[in-house]
């Protein structure tokens, strides 16, 4: 656990530094990156759009800068308060890292990818608002953390929708999971597990109307605490939300 919570704070300090990293419009220097980048402006994608994370490299075919700045902070959606354009804007991003680079440092990487290329600073606010709640629920954790962390072509990340049905299954961290599941819902979904390792996870619930935050058994809440150990309530709480200052439409050539 005390290296968990030292990898942690590394993570946070680095953040501290890639926020406020473009003053005078100056890099931030000194913090890991990506052996090599591609970066490009696409058309919004037709379909759901194919993405690709295994432990040597990233493959985006087609990605918003919401949807990067969440992954790369750890972030819910409604935890990023940004241009509008930021949600309608898609990019083609690919990127290549060492085999052995653990997921801290590979985030570390990606908040330096959007100061490098879209010349992003941003800064943290607290506000209370309503959130779905997720802690450990009562009966215990029913899923299997996986180390080292970090992608694992054993446990791919796979979506499965169809009109009833649909199912999460992969390697894969908590925020991670909340951010996949959580769309749709009146309320962003908060970790409150303090859970930081990856895990098995294998999730099937019953399609249907999320806005009440149904926990019945079937629905996504029900079967999260089910399947999972995860419980889900809706309450007030302190959140941390990211407000981004600066940011490039036409990111900085490759």
């Amino acid at each position: 656990m005390r290296d968990r919570s030292v990898a942690k704070s590394i993570v946070s300090a680095a953040t501290t530094l890639v926020m406020s990293g473009w003053l005078g419009a100056q890099p931030v220097v000194d913090l890991p990156r990506f052996d090599a980048v591609s970066v490009k402006a696409v058309p919004p994608p037709t379909s759901r759009p194919e993405s690709k994370v295994d432990p040597e490299r990233i493959d985006y075919k087609s990605v918003n800068l919401t949807s990067l700045v969440m992954m790369a902070y750890g972030m819910g959606r409604d935890d990023v308060k940004g241009p509008d354009w930021m949600d309608s804007q898609f990019y083609e991003v690919t990127a290549t890292m060492p085999p052995s680079t653990p997921r801290e440092r590979r985030l570390i990487m990606m908040q330096a990818l959007l100061t490098d290329r879209w010349r992003m600073s941003a800064h943290r606010e607290k506000q209370v608002r309503a959130a779905y709640a997720v802690t450990i629920a009562k009966s215990g954790l029913k899923m299997h953390e996986l180390n080292p962390p970090g992608p694992d072509p054993h446990y791919p990340i796979k979506e499965h929708f169809t009109r009833d049905v649909a199912t999460v299954s992969g390697k894969m961290s908590v925020m991670s999971l909340l951010n996949m599941v959580g769309s749709g819902l009146i309320y962003p979904m908060h970790d409150m597990t303090g859970l930081t390792a990856d895990y098995k996870v294998g999730l099937e619930w019953m399609r249907g109307d999320l806005s009440r935050g149904d926990a019945s058994p079937g629905t996504l809440f029900g079967e999260m605490e089910k399947q999972l150990g995860l419980k889900v309530e809706a309450r007030k709480v302190p959140l941390d939300v990211l407000v981004i200052d600066h940011i490039d439409k036409v990111p900085v050539g490759n």
